[in-house]
């Protein structure tokens, strides 16, 4: 009679196990509950079918530095349903890119290889690994005497990189700080290192030929290193001098000079000492004079 649907006594209900977050597969649908005034009916199932959903993957973008080794890559998801946060995967994606920690500095792609996922369709996108150069920052260390810049150490170094510069010695000066130790920050670094004057003791002793006593008080010189010193021998009564001055320049250490005497009424010999020196302790040597000027060379 041209009826596209019957006269339902009862509406039919339709019955499926699927639900919206139901993975991809068959289901049945059967009726439930169906009766018409005209038919006798027949219920037979249906099918439906879950299919795949379009999912974009991208890899996300990453910036490491140059000798770095590379990130563990991660994705972004275009199409996700049902508020996942990443698919099910029936075979976990593998990230390919050229870069190695060697790389130069530049852009490489990231691409995703064999990724599989059980309900989506996996469109692909790419990504990009920037490589910079390594960040670094100068070090510069000024040397100074007085308020004279006499020489200058710069040198860059990367970030966290140490570093370790030893003070130059310097004749007759003192550095305020003998080693510069560190590690850079991130910002560039400014040492000044000053070299302080120094002065040591010329200490000149008087001693008896007879028993090495001491027969005048000593005279204390300070004096710079490389500075040249003229001791004139005072006279001291009852004993002459076997040398009548001390000449010299000044080590890098504090000098000792002992000039002997030869007391009234010892015969002076030629093989008599005149003159011991000792820097910092250690005798240096000695020498035999009669009457000479006592220059000692250096």
């Amino acid at each position: 009679n041209g009826e596209t649907v019957p006269e339902w006594s009862q509406q039919p209900s339709f019955e499926t196990a699927a639900t919206e977050k139901s993975n991809v597969g068959s289901y049945p649908v059967s009726l439930k509950n169906v009766v018409a005034v005209n038919y006798d009916i027949t219920p037979v199932d249906g099918t439906l079918t879950v299919n795949k959903a379009p999912l974009k993957i991208t890899p996300k973008d990453y910036t490491r530095k140059y000798g770095e080794q590379n990130p563990a890559f991660e994705l972004n998801y275009e199409g996700l349903k049902n508020s996942e946060n990443q698919p099910e995967w029936t075979q976990d994606p593998v990230f390919m890119t050229n870069a190695t920690a060697g790389s130069s500095v530049g852009e490489y792609a990231i691409t995703v290889k064999s990724a599989e996922a059980r309900n989506y369709t996996l469109e692909k996108g790419s990504g990009t690994l920037t490589v910079t150069g390594v960040e670094k920052h100068r070090l510069t260390i000024n040397y100074y005497i007085g308020t004279e810049r006499i020489k200058q150490f710069t040198r860059e170094y990367a970030v966290d990189e140490s570093y370790s510069v030893t003070t130059e010695r310097i004749s007759g000066y003192e550095a305020d700080i003998e080693r510069v130790n560190g590690t850079m920050g991130n910002e560039d670094v400014t040492v000044d290192v000053h070299y302080i004057d120094v002065t040591y003791t010329l200490r000149v002793n008087f001693a008896s030929t007879r028993d090495d006593s001491p027969v005048a008080d000593p005279i204390e010189l300070k004096l710079k290193a490389g500075e040249e010193y003229r001791v004139t021998i005072p006279e001291t009564e009852g004993f002459t001098p076997l040398v009548s001055e001390v000449t010299g320049r000044m080590p890098t250490s504090n000098r000792t000079v002992t000039v002997f005497m030869v007391p009234d009424g010892d015969t002076v010999s030629s093989d008599m000492t005149a003159v011991t020196i000792e820097d910092y302790g250690t005798a240096l040597g000695s020498f035999n004079s009669n009457l000479g000027s006592g220059e000692i060379i250096e």
